[in-house]
């Protein structure tokens, strides 16, 4: 048995409390989405099982993970256990966030444990159940790998390969490994004496483990498109990664800070959706600036250091929201932004800092009293957005709810439509004419608050319809006319001439074929 001491230094008070805070706020946060059924356009696809799109996005991690659980487990889209896990694994993400940075004041832990838990792209995140765990399995491999690579005098080669499997699950939590780099390189140069030429060699580290896993990643990807035989998708101009016009770049640079830093005026991807979170963010980065210019004048810092403080806090924007400089010509939405969450981790650093190496030797009292004040402040505000964004997680899977119920009731009243057309025979096959149904009067109220990425407002023009009509009405197989029959009926007269679903007359028996007219489609 583990002795009480040794599980002490194993499982150390600040873990304890992260683990706790963690649980308690993704209780309070994502409940709704573990004990209802909820789908969002991709998650649809990929039922009963399937674990999304792997290889053909760059993702050959996740294909070669999804294949091996396929085959010894299953990959069947569970929202209630998919998700509890990816919270298990979140969990101990956020605790090595804890060990990186040293944080050991339980508020601070409980803060980070909440913020990391409860994040906009997390609650997106777990709108795709089906890969929910290997996506958190991703967020874990890429801040094990900053952990690795600053604890251990080789570990920048574990640390690379971390990253370059994270990379291979979904590359969009690349972000956050960059982001933490930058901060606990601030951290190393904020402490007293630290020396100029550790931080360098440090950062010189950094950049290149990030290097190396980047060419571990590119070289995995292309053995492994080389051994199934096809090549990238188009997908989000996944075909073009890596790829970015030299004269495009200071403008994509350019939008990449503009977009971080207007983040408590303007939202981002659902980061700063309401005022109490732009008033949050605001004081918050207030602070930091303050913060960051106290703990170097204080202790007296040489021009040097003061330089390169500031160089490594210009360059954190472009760290955190780096994934526009990864995907320029890609749509950004809520999943894909969780080096942003960093943010919140800047303030808590400082002020740990503040407590351990400042206050101890500032003894003037007002001084004293100012950080003091300064670390409620950031307590305070980052406690408030914890709680608004709580509060945004459950309005965001309300309203996902209800779009879901919204189009199972649709889309079986379209079946009674179908099988109440004159003439209709069981034995008929069907045929959808477009692809779009325009309805004035189907639509879902909650999303015009709640519109997290992931977050549909209507399910009933998904790409994943056939697998609604499988799964929630459970007519399968769908009867559909084949390919050619389509082909020809799209430019049959008749068929031009109807009108579209749901006016009187866009559902008739023709051709002994049942025909919806969904929209008009070329001439």
């Amino acid at each position: 048995m583990i002795s009480h001491e040794k599980w002490k230094l194993f499982f150390p008070k600040n873990l304890k409390t992260t683990c706790i805070a963690c649980i308690i706020f993704a209780v309070l946060a994502h409940l709704f989405v573990l004990t209802n059924i909820i789908h969002n356009h991709d998650s649809l696809n990929e039922l009963p099982n399937g674990y999304g799109s792997g290889l053909i996005s760059g993702r050959w991690l996740l294909a070669v993970l999804g294949k091996i659980a396929g085959k010894f487990w299953g990959n069947y889209n569970l929202p209630s256990y998919n998700n509890i896990l990816s919270i298990c694994i979140l969990t101990i993400t956020a605790c090595i966030v804890v060990l990186i940075f040293n944080i050991q004041r339980p508020i601070l832990c409980t803060l980070i444990g909440g913020i990391f838990i409860v994040a906009p792209p997390i609650t997106s995140m777990l709108f795709y159940a089906f890969t929910s765990p290997y996506y958190s399995l991703s967020i874990l491999l890429a801040i094990a790998a900053v952990w690795f690579t600053d604890k251990y005098k080789l570990g920048f080669i574990p640390g690379a390969v971390m990253c370059a499997c994270s990379l291979g699950i979904y590359q969009a939590y690349l972000p956050i490994t960059i982001a933490l780099f930058v901060l606990l390189l601030i951290q190393k140069i904020l402490k007293p004496c630290s020396e100029i030429k550790v931080i360098l060699q440090k950062g010189f580290l950094f950049v290149g483990t990030l290097i190396l896993s980047l060419l571990i990643y590119f070289l995995a990807l292309q053995i492994q498109l080389k051994i199934q035989q096809t090549s990238l998708g188009n997908y989000q101009n996944i075909n073009e990664m890596g790829k970015i016009d030299i004269h495009e770049l200071p403008s994509i640079i350019k939008n990449t800070y503009y977009q971080f830093i207007a983040i408590p005026f303007k939202d981002y991807c659902g980061m700063s959706c309401t005022l109490v979170l732009k008033i949050s963010l605001f004081i918050l980065n207030c602070i930091s600036v303050i913060l960051v210019i106290l703990l170097l004048f204080w202790q007296k810092r040489r021009l040097t250091t003061i330089l390169s403080c500031f160089i490594l806090c210009a360059i954190f924007p472009l760290a955190a929201n780096s994934i526009m400089l990864m995907a320029p010509h890609s749509s950004i939405y809520t999943l894909m932004v969780y080096g942003c969450v960093s943010m919140y981790l800047f303030p808590i650093i400082l002020i740990d800092l503040a407590a351990k190496d400042l206050f101890p030797h500032v003894l003037d009292k007002a001084k004293r009293r100012f950080l003091q004040i300064t670390e409620l402040g950031v307590i305070l505000s980052l406690s408030v957005a914890i709680w608004n964004y709580v509060y945004l997680s459950n309005g965001n899977y309300t309203a996902m709810y209800y779009t879901t119920q919204q189009a199972n009731n649709y889309l079986n009243s379209l079946i009674t439509q179908i099988r109440m057309v004159d003439g209709y025979q069981p034995t008929m096959k069907w045929a959808f004419i477009g692809e779009n149904i325009s309805d004035p009067l189907h639509g879902n109220p909650w999303n015009n608050t709640f519109n997290y990425g992931g977050n549909l407002n209507s399910l009933i023009n998904v790409y994943s319809r056939n697998s609604f009509f499988h799964n929630y009405t459970g007519l399968f197989p769908l009867p559909l006319v084949s390919d050619e029959a389509l082909s020809v009926l799209n430019t049959d007269p008749v068929i031009k001439n109807m009108p579209c679903y749901p006016t009187d007359g866009s559902i008739q028996i023709y051709q002994d074929i049942v025909v919806v007219k969904l929209e008009d489609i070329g001439n």
